[in-house]
């Protein structure tokens, strides 16, 4: 608090709702100039009078009245000129200047020129940032990602803790280096599973092609064909139907061919099929189980 600022407040009391001054000691209103008194020597305009015993601290520049009536004195019609608000942001300003100038933690902190959609969307999130645009301002990078910016940005890699560059919108993640290193682990655990269950009794040409040949193809449409298009076991005509080997493609090498050994079956109970007997070592004895079940359990019900 100025040193104006304490002897306003030492001689004067006021009233927001009202407007009206009364000087410390008396019970009467007191009227004052429309150019306002003087404190110690300095001119008070009444504007800043208010100004200082409503909010403790003298105004950085004019103080007008909203409505143009200067003798309406209430603090809700009081208001900083655009002269007082320049005044004001030029201070807030230099005092941000020497705190960027101190140093600051550039993973934490990033210093951005606040214009358009950065200033609006800092404003959103509770940033009260000075009057104008085109100043530099230190801003949390947690919160320029957290309104998207395209500012570029210093993060930690998640898997390493290395630096990197990145867009601030794109958020926080792992650096290029670990992102490749977690898909060639992916890769190489897909590979391995694959190995897992790797069917050594197929050639390779049948590895490779085994349900594109034009036999296997020829084979699947002359079973659907057969069962008119309709799953054998809950009756589906037409839709996604798949033709189930009854001997298992896998195990029946001189049966992956038979049309007899087909099952015409819609995609849901083929999945409960090989639910519950599992793939690759299929046998026509199950699939004749497990229909009967199934048929039993439709009579049932």
């Amino acid at each position: 608090m100025t040193e104006l600022a304490i002897l306003v407040k030492e001689q004067y009391t006021y009233n927001a709702n009202t407007g009206e001054f009364k000087k410390v000691g008396d019970t009467a209103v007191k009227p004052l100039g429309i150019t306002g008194l003087r404190v110690a020597g300095k001119k008070v305009s009444r504007t800043k009078l208010a100004w200082i015993l409503y909010y403790g601290e003298e105004p950085a520049g004019p103080i007008k009245c909203k409505d143009g009536d200067k003798t309406n004195m209430k603090i809700d019609n009081l208001e900083p000129t655009l002269q007082n608000r320049r005044a004001v942001a030029k201070a807030e300003i230099a005092e941000m200047q020497e705190l960027i100038a101190k140093g600051y933690s550039e993973l934490e902190y990033k210093v951005i020129t606040i214009v358009g959609r950065n200033k609006v969307k800092l404003e959103e999130i509770g940033y009260e940032l000075p009057y104008g645009i085109a100043y530099e301002w230190l801003v949390k990078i947690d919160d320029l990602i957290a309104i998207g910016s395209n500012e570029v940005v210093k993060v930690k890699c998640s898997d390493c803790g290395d630096a990197r560059e990145t867009k601030a919108y794109r958020g926080k993640g792992k650096c290029k280096s670990c992102s490749k290193r977690g898909i060639k682990h992916t890769l190489e655990h897909r590979r391995n599973n694959s190995r897992a269950k790797r069917d050594e009794s197929l050639t390779d040409a049948e590895r490779v092609s085994r349900r594109s040949m034009p036999w296997m193809k020829a084979w699947a449409r002359e079973v659907k064909e057969m069962a008119n298009y309709t799953c054998e076991c809950c009756g589906q005509i037409g839709g996604k139907l798949h033709s189930h080997h009854k001997d298992s493609y896998r195990s029946n090498t001189m049966r992956r061919a038979d049309r007899l050994n087909g099952a015409c079956l819609c995609e849901e109970c083929h999945k409960d099929f090989h639910k519950q007997y599992g793939q690759g070592n299929n046998t026509v004895d199950q699939y004749e189980e497990w229909i009967l079940n199934k048929l039993d359990e439709r009579e049932v019900a």
